[in-house]
C-alpha cells in the first residue's frame, strides 16, 4: 500500500506502562490500536439527519458488531476530481456541464483542492491537484469544453485512473472523484479491483448524471460509422454504491453539483477498532447502521457508507 494511504488509518500507540522499580535498561511494553475511519451520510426522506452522536451508531465488521469510538462532523478539507466524461455521446450536453461544474466551484472553500480530468476510451489530467481554483476554472473552460468529443465510454478505467490522484495526495481530508456523466460505459476494467483501489484510498465515488435528449442522442447514434452492435453497458451504480458515494441522475447539473459538494462535507466521520482477526492486506466488509434511540425515531433512515476497506498491511 503506498505511504499515502496508510496514513488514512489512525494508530493508536503508546499505552505503555514501566514499573517503578524497573532497572535502567528494562524494556517498555507498549501495544496499539487501529482505528478505522467511515464516512457517513444518513438520510431520512431524502433530507440529512443532524444531531446524531457516537452512540447512534454501529458498524459490522465482516457480520460483527463493533463500537464506534469517536464521531466527528469537523468540516474537513475537500480534494475533489472533476471527472469530465468526453465521449460523443457527452457532445450535446458539453457547454452545460461545463458552465455548471464552473459554477458550483463557487461552492468550493479555502483549503479546498480540486483537479480535471477527461475521458473516452483513454484518461487525460488536464489540471493535477491544486487549491487555486482559477486554474480549476481555467482548466474547464479552455481544456474540457475544447476537448475533441468522440470515441467510446470507459467509466470504469476511468474511475479507477481517478482515484490514483487522491491516493497519492496526503491524508487528512475528505476524498471524492465526481464523474459528470450519462453513464453509458462499456466494460473497461474490472470493477472489483477498481472497487479495492478506492477503499484503500479511503476515497467516494459520486455521480453527476445528465440527462440526454433523445432527439440528440439518436442523432449521435445515426452518425456513427458502421454496423450498430449492441454492446453490455458497465456504469458506476455499483462502484457509487460500494464506496458510499451518491449519483444525482439531472438535467441541472450545476444544481446538482453544488448540492453534492454540501453533502460531502457535511457527513459523519465514524472511528472504530479494528478487529484482532483482520489480516494485513485483506479485503473486510463494512455496513454502518443506526442503533438504540436513533434506530427507533429514524426507522426509515438510509445510511450511505463504504461497503467495507482493505486491512492496512502496517501502521504508521
Amino acid at each position: 500500500m503506498p505511504a499515502p494511504s496508510r496514513r488514512r488509518f489512525l494508530a493508536l500507540a503508546s499505552l505503555a506502562t514501566t514499573a517503578t522499580t524497573a532497572a535502567p535498561q528494562e524494556p517498555t511494553f507498549s501495544s496499539s490500536i487501529t482505528l478505522i475511519r467511515v464516512d457517513a451520510e444518513v438520510l431520512q426522506d431524502d433530507r440529512m439527519i443532524e444531531g446524531l452522536t457516537a452512540d447512534d451508531f454501529e458498524v459490522l465488521d465482516n457480520g460483527q458488531p463493533q463500537r464506534v469510538r469517536n464521531l466527528s462532523r469537523d468540516l474537513e478539507p475537500l480534494d475533489i476530481v472533476l471527472l469530465f466524461d468526453i465521449s460523443g455521446s457527452m457532445e450535446w450536453v458539453a457547454q452545460k456541464v461545463a458552465t455548471a461544474a464552473e459554477r458550483a466551484l463557487a461552492a468550493l472553500q479555502s483549503g479546498d483542492r480540486a483537479a480535471v480530468m477527461t475521458f473516452h476510451t483513454w484518461q487525460d489530467l488536464v489540471e493535477p491537484l491544486t487549491d487555486e481554483m482559477p486554474h480549476i476554472v481555467e482548466a474547464v473552460r479552455l481544456k474540457v469544453l475544447r476537448s475533441r468529443f468522440g470515441g467510446g465510454t470507459h467509466l470504469t478505467a476511468a474511475a479507477g485512473e481517478a482515484v490514483k490522484i487522491l491516493a497519492a495526495a496526503e491524508g487528512g481530508r475528505r476524498r471524492a472523484v465526481i464523474a459528470l456523466t450519462d453513464n453509458r460505459g462499456t466494460a473497461s476494467r474490472r470493477e472489483d479491483r477498481v472497487l479495492n483501489e478506492y477503499w484503500e484510498a479511503d476515497a467516494i465515488l459520486c455521480g453527476i448524471i445528465t440527462v440526454q435528449d433523445p432527439r440528440q442522442f439518436a442523432e449521435w447514434k445515426s452518425r456513427q460509422i458502421g454496423p450498430q452492435l449492441a454492446i453490455p453497458e458497465q456504469g458506476l451504480g455499483n462502484l457509487i454504491l460500494q464506496t458510499g458515494g451518491a449519483a444525482i441522475t439531472t438535467d441541472e447539473p450545476g444544481i446538482a453539483l453544488e448540492d453534492m459538494l454540501r453533502r460531502l462535507r457535511s457527513r459523519y466521520t465514524l472511528y472504530y477498532s479494528m478487529p484482532a482477526s483482520a489480516q494485513p492486506g485483506k479485503a473486510r466488509k463494512t455496513q454502518v447502521r443506526l442503533r438504540g434511540a436513533a434506530a427507533q425515531r429514524y426507522p426509515n433512515a438510509r445510511i450511505r457508507a463504504r461497503g467495507g476497506y482493505l486491512a492496512p498491511r502496517s501502521v504508521e
